[in-house]
């Protein structure tokens, strides 16, 4: 690390020294860059600021949603590899159930949960896990997380919300008629 004889220059330093030899070898007086670089105009202020549209943040929500996947995607697979961290505690037991999938037609364009590609087709589109509503590919069904969470996200207003698939002892009730 301390010898600078070894150390790489950057991209644009050694095109320049490459450049330069290539000049000297055809028997060319090298350019002084320094030049041609000072004749450069700066671009317009209103050109350097950055403008926020409606596709800035569009990419910035995309990017934010997939950053909460991924992280969601990370602590299941932490959970699941057999780090439960709770003493007598099978991993097995954290998160056991496995998706349940079956195929469906998508009415609007969705996207494939594992590798982002839309779902498309005349018929059944694609698979989607009754339980937690996990989109996918039938090719890339080998591929997706094997353990299911059993809930559904809702989005309201922006919001990404959690619900339980568990029926809950108000829905299992039922209501004799008299």
């Amino acid at each position: 690390y301390d010898c600078i004889s070894w150390a790489q220059q950057d991209a644009f330093s050694a095109q320049l020294e490459e450049l330069r030899h290539l000049e000297l070898e055809l028997g060319h007086l090298p350019q002084k860059w320094s030049m041609h670089w000072d004749r450069l105009d700066l671009p317009p202020p209103e050109l350097l600021m950055r403008q926020v549209s409606m596709t800035t943040q569009m990419v910035r929500h995309h990017g934010r949603s997939v950053h909460k996947r991924s992280t969601i995607e990370i602590l299941v697979r932490g959970k699941t590899s057999g780090s439960s961290g709770v003493a007598g505690e099978t991993p097995q037991g954290v998160y056991s159930h496995p998706h349940r999938f079956e195929k469906y037609n998508y009415t609007t364009p969705s996207y494939c949960d594992h590798c982002s590609s839309v779902l498309w087709g005349p018929l059944k589109t694609g698979m989607r896990c009754m339980d937690c509503g996990y989109n996918c590919h039938e090719k890339c069904i080998e591929s997706v997380p094997k353990n299911c969470t059993r809930f559904k996200s809702v989005r309201e207003s922006g919001v990404s919300l959690q619900t339980s698939t568990k029926p809950t002892s108000i829905e299992t009730t039922s209501v004799g008629s008299g």
